[in-house]
């Protein structure tokens, strides 16, 4: 378990460990691929299998959705443009739907939260 402060500040050391499964909270860090933490982390490190925890997926546009999606799957998630051409519509009217009804999106948030947690602690 490490800070996104400690994964820069020992890239060099922590890069090296082969790190079979990265679970990444507050993922929303990492909307930006132009950033030093998103290159060093899908760049640098070894991590075949990636999970992101964030409770904001979307704020701004769907660049920052493609930004998270690109980080876990970039063999799926190819380019921006091409993403960008392909959900455009539907991502922007996602988007005002989602800051016109903030209510209901806070419910929807926690919902989808809730639910892959829920089987996963079942007694058999």
């Amino acid at each position: 378990m490490k800070t996104y402060d400690i994964a820069l500040m020992d890239q060099d050391f922590l890069s090296q460990i082969p790190w079979h499964y990265a679970i990444i909270d507050e993922a929303q860090r990492l909307k930006n691929p132009s950033s030093v933490l998103y290159n060093v982390l899908e760049q640098r490190f070894i991590m075949p299998r990636r999970l992101l925890l964030t409770g904001t997926p979307i704020q701004n546009n769907l660049s920052e959705l493609w930004a998270l999606m690109h980080f876990c799957l970039p063999s799926i998630f190819g380019k921006l443009d091409e993403f960008l051409s392909t959900f455009k519509e539907a991502g922007d009217s996602l988007i005002v739907s989602f800051k016109r009804h903030s209510k209901l999106r806070s419910i929807l948030t926690a919902g989808v939260r809730l639910l892959p947690w829920s089987g996963w602690f079942r007694r058999s």
